[in-house]
């Protein structure tokens, strides 16, 4: 049976390398995606004075900045210079984005001239905060006003699941980001004219704050089929440096996420810069794609049509390969796998990933990490 044989280039390598060691781990949880989501896509900044972890109270200051990031606006020289609350220094870091807030609605005030710096944020005041910087101020009155009229409307809208805490209780981080992350995908709310003195509009499902605000576009199963080390299709057909291919779409992707994602069906977020240029932010396999990791020494057998290993159950497992399977292997490059060659995919040091990228069961994808250990003596 004819199977393409594909190379990853990798230089020397001394150390064993984690072929599952994807940032976007099927496995983590709903705070932990989120938390990397939105740092991937310039909402969050770990790095940043604003900064805070899953377990922390989150500040207002703190919310102010991560929903200008949100908002997909920039702190300018005019928001930086319109300190309006006492509490708020003008050289304070934050008070270009508690600013630019003001400038757009989503915070006022506590209305005695203060801002409430160094305050906890409860999760009323984190739901309302999230559906103002969606346009939804006038929608919550209507549904009651604050806070009945914006917990009811946030849970509508699909905002509020996975929350930990309600009401006046402080929102931790991890709740914050899951809060944010979900609003991302949720329709922002559009003034399409007046009724009397009555504002009236209308909710679109296919316009969220990720398409309208970040200008980012999502794309379901997809699979990575070149990045600028190797191909899967000709090794003259890898991309430029910084790139990856997504069915037979060129992305910038200057990540070393690009030799892990190589193979595997996923679903993609990228940005289209002003260049015309398109930069994937974010990608995580599809529900249908499954990778399983393979010790060298857990593998029993191997033949053009299947593996044998053994799992970390210790049960005796074999895995099937499609027709058409990928195999990515360091080093060499070869254009069939026979009989005579199949030994070199049970490698004596490293390991092996199989891929399923459409849930039927059979091996689209298979990886082969072979390296060698050296040994080092004083003399």
């Amino acid at each position: 049976m004819k199977k393409r044989f594909i190379s990853i280039f990798l230089a020397a390598v001394f150390t064993v390398i984690n072929a599952a060691g994807i940032a976007f781990a099927a496995e983590s949880s709903a705070v932990n995606k989120a938390f990397d989501f939105l740092e991937k896509i310039g909402v969050f900044d770990s790095r940043a004075e604003y900064a805070f972890g899953a377990e922390d109270q989150v500040q207002k200051e703190q919310l102010a900045a991560a929903l200008s990031n949100f908002s997909g606006k920039s702190v300018t020289e005019d928001s930086e210079n319109l300190t309006g609350f006492r509490d708020v220094p003008q050289d304070h870091w934050a008070a270009g984005y508690i600013n630019l807030c003001v400038q757009l609605g989503i915070f006022e005030g506590d209305g005695q001239g203060e801002f409430g710096l160094g305050k906890a944020v409860t999760y009323d005041q984190a739901y309302k905060a999230v559906l103002c910087a969606m346009n939804y101020q006038g929608v919550a009155a209507v549904y009651g006003g604050y806070p009945q009229g914006d917990r009811k409307l946030a849970a509508e809208i699909g905002i509020t699941k996975n929350m930990s805490g309600q009401g006046d209780q402080s929102i931790s981080g991890g709740d914050l980001a899951v809060l944010m992350y979900q609003a991302l995908d949720a329709p922002v709310y559009l003034y399409t004219g007046q009724e009397g003195s009555k504002a009236v509009g209308t909710a679109d499902k296919n316009r969220t704050p990720m398409s309208e605000y970040l200008k980012i576009s999502k794309k379901q199963a997809g699979i990575v089929t070149a990045n600028w080390l190797t191909s899967l299709d000709t090794e003259a057909d890898r991309t430029e440096k910084g790139t990856i291919r997504i069915d037979g779409r060129n992305f910038w992707y200057n990540s070393s996420d690009a030799v892990n994602v190589l193979g595997l069906e996923v679903n993609y977020y990228y940005r289209e810069e002003e260049s015309g240029e398109n930069t994937v932010v974010y990608l995580e396999p599809t529900k249908d794609c499954t990778e399983t990791a393979i010790a060298s020494g857990d593998i029993d057998a191997i033949d053009l049509q299947s593996i044998q290993y053994w799992n970390q159950a210790g049960r005796s497992k074999t895995a099937y390969f499609d027709d058409l399977l990928d195999v990515i292997y360091n080093g060499v490059v070869c254009n069939t796998v026979s009989d005579a060659n199949i030994g070199a995919l049970m490698p004596k040091f490293g390991n092996v990933t199989l891929i399923d990228n459409d849930g039927d069961g059979r091996i689209d994808v298979l990886k082969v990490i072979n390296y060698q250990s050296y040994y080092v003596s004083d003399y």
